[in-house]
């Protein structure tokens, strides 16, 4: 018959132009640029009036997964079905209640309910109860992780973990924000600011930050990242964090989060209050694929992320997990 079946990944879009086709399937087709269906894969199928069968988790109500979707509702010829995690029969109900219990509404929606949700206005749902306003020296015997997160032109932002174990908390006690310093200037404050902490286990930056570690594990600091990202990409790997920080920032039981935040660390309680997803859908549209998440006041949050991404993977989590 001449039949060939073949798989390739989206990094290198160039590599995707070929001969025509009569079947293109896009798995995770959420986390695919409008920009390589239009330029590179729609051509292959169109002489020979090819087919399209687009497989995905949501991922927020825009991009091409999100068209294709709108499309199949009233045209001829397309189709679309939704389903829920739970409606696999092998897929453990127990964990389904559990993930309901634990994660942020939007996040279960879309992880485990397939539907696209919304990504405008604020990121994070802040309450009293992600808040503490505990003495500074409480901190000191436990194990103390640090976040680093900086661009060019842009300011650092540090902040200081302490990780409670029983129950399982991230609480920021203390943060170094300015916009006059480089990453590289606040070494010193870091090494000064950890004197008192016994368990001091570490700076935790970018994975992709390649300069900022090679300076730090230079200035004696011990230096951790989560490889896991490279696996995932670049883009996936932040949306992922982001939504980690969501599940963290969940009133519990006992009306307290996960992660906290020490009514000391303004500047770092002001980055999650103000941080907002854009407003413009389509015009933003490239941009958001290629930069997402966004970069106003995400200073703090993403280091935040760093350090409890490496933690939450330490202890078994699939901290980065893409539902299916």
């Amino acid at each position: 018959w001449g039949s060939f079946c073949e798989t390739k990944s989206c990094e290198k879009p160039q590599l995707l132009l070929g001969e025509e086709l009569d079947l293109i399937v896009l798995c995770e087709a959420s986390q695919i640029p409008r920009s390589i269906w239009h330029r590179q894969l729609r051509a292959r199928i169109g002489p020979r009036n090819g087919g399209l069968l687009a497989t995905s988790t949501p991922n927020a109500d825009g991009g091409l997964f999100w068209e294709f979707f709108q499309i199949a509702e009233n045209t001829p010829d397309w189709e679309r079905w939704q389903f829920n995690t739970i409606a696999n029969p092998t897929f453990s109900k127990k964990e389904w209640e559990i993930a309901k219990t634990e994660l942020d509404e939007k996040v279960f929606a879309e992880q485990y309910e397939g539907r696209f949700v919304s990504r405008r206005g604020q990121v994070f749902s802040m309450s009293d109860g992600n808040f503490i306003d505990s003495c500074f020296s409480s901190f000191s015997l436990l194990p103390v992780l640090v976040g680093v997160h900086y661009r060019p032109n842009n300011p650092v932002a540090v902040v200081f973990i302490a990780v409670q174990h029983e129950p399982r908390r991230y609480i920021v006690f203390d943060e170094i924000y300015d916009e006059n310093l480089t990453a590289i200037d606040v070494i010193p404050s870091i090494k000064e600011k950890m004197q008192g902490f016994p368990k001091f286990l570490g700076v935790f930056v970018d994975f992709w930050d390649f300069a900022i570690q090679k300076e730090f594990r230079q200035a004696g600091l011990e230096v951790g990242v989560n490889r896991k990202e490279k696996e995932i990409g670049k883009k996936l790997a932040a949306m992922r964090r982001i939504q980690g920080l969501q599940n963290a920032l969940k009133i519990r039981e006992d009306g307290q989060s996960k992660l906290l935040l020490h009514t000391r660390c303004t500047k770092t309680i002001r980055d999650f209050e103000r941080c907002k997803w854009p407003d413009k859908r389509k015009e933003e549209a490239e941009v958001q694929e290629k930069e997402l998440p966004l970069t106003k006041y995400m200073f703090a949050p993403h280091a935040v992320s760093y350090v409890i991404a490496f933690c939450e993977n330490a202890v078994g989590v699939d901290f980065y997990r893409v539902a299916n």
